[in-house]
């Protein structure tokens, strides 16, 4: 265009699943596509980089190493520690395997226009990234969201792990402490406690797993202190008064300490969408800075829309699929 500005029937900010779904289909049907994420390293987003494969595989290498274990009832020696170097290796193996159909120059190849960089909206359909501005007759918000910080006094003091960071563990701590009963730290904590830690999981609910059905809940709960987990519910950590040691708060019961060599926190997570500049594109946000969608996952602007994590709904990769679903069938069939 004359004013430099380009054009294209698609922006997608952000290459998670969310956004690599939408980018993908919409290639192939031969739409002009511009796909933007921060850094080449994130293209793949949570699930490649931070959350199914790498948890995967580390449930897979805790799974081996439990059966080993089970396996001396036959007759079997199995001695010696595991070496969490060598499980990190073989989840980098894992995910060497999809990062070659998930980097910007696959996905140029098939059509895709990548842009790697920090976008702004700059108007109701442009956005700006590294000093050009694009126009999309549709856009998507698919920036997925971060780990939740534990907000307890102390936690300067504390080696503090989220699932972005864990997997730059090296060494098996001997005491984990697990923050969180929801998905994310109960297969964390099965997968350290299988692989040797001693793992003490608090949770603030009364029970794991709140979104389940209960029955699956206690199978679980029950199925994980055999294995030699200390859970406690309806229990917060109430401050960290040392690099090794915490203030544990049941909410019946006398506050008591517990030490520990690592914390593993999975309290939740947010999203944040202040760089995006969201008030020049029309887009609303309500009283706790989550989009304003209605049933179509369609923002106050009525050509941007949001999926996955940035949706604030359902923030697991199966839950952007099913947004790139209804995304896709609306804009084919409004």
């Amino acid at each position: 265009m004359a004013d430099g500005t380009t054009d294209f029937d698609l922006i997608v900010l952000g290459a998670g699943s969310a956004g690599l779904g939408l980018a993908l289909f919409m290639a192939r049907v031969k739409l002009r596509v511009l796909l933007i994420d921060r850094t080449e390293s994130d293209i793949g987003g949570d699930c490649l980089n931070h959350g199914c494969i790498p948890s995967k595989a580390l449930i897979h290498a805790a799974r081996q190493v439990q059966q080993a274990r089970q396996a001396t009832q036959f007759g079997l020696q199995v001695s010696g520690q595991v070496s969490m170097s060598q499980v990190m290796e073989y989840i980098r193996s894992r995910q060497a395997i999809i990062r070659p159909h998930e980097n910007p120059e696959y996905l140029r190849e098939l059509g895709i226009v990548v842009e790697i960089g920090h976008p702004t909206f700059v108007g109701e359909h442009e956005v700006e990234i590294n000093g050009q501005v694009h126009r999309g007759r549709k856009l998507v918000i698919a920036t997925g969201s971060r780990p939740q910080p534990l907000r307890v006094p102390g936690t300067e003091l504390v080696r503090l792990y989220d699932n972005q960071h864990v997997w730059n563990l090296r060494e098996l701590p001997a005491r984990l402490l697990v923050v969180g009963g929801g998905p994310n730290g109960v297969e964390l904590a099965q997968a350290m406690q299988r692989l040797g830690s001693q793992v003490t999981l608090v949770h603030h609910g009364p029970r794991l797993l709140e979104k389940e059905d209960p029955a699956i809940s206690a199978v679980l709960d029950e199925r994980l202190r055999a294995e030699g987990l200390t859970i406690h519910l309806d229990a917060v950590v109430a401050a960290f008064t040392t690099a090794a040691e915490a203030h544990i708060k049941p909410k019946n019961g006398a506050e008591f300490k517990l030490e520990f060599d690592l914390v593993y926190v999975a309290v939740g997570r947010e999203v944040s969408f202040e760089s995006l500049h969201l008030d020049r594109a029309g887009i609303a946000v309500d009283a706790q800075g989550h989009l304003q969608l209605d049933e179509y996952l369609q923002t106050t602007n009525p050509d941007i829309f949001a999926a996955g994590d940035a949706a604030n709904s359902l923030k697991f990769s199966h839950g952007a699929e099913l947004h790139v679903r209804l995304l896709l069938f609306n804009f084919f069939s409004p």
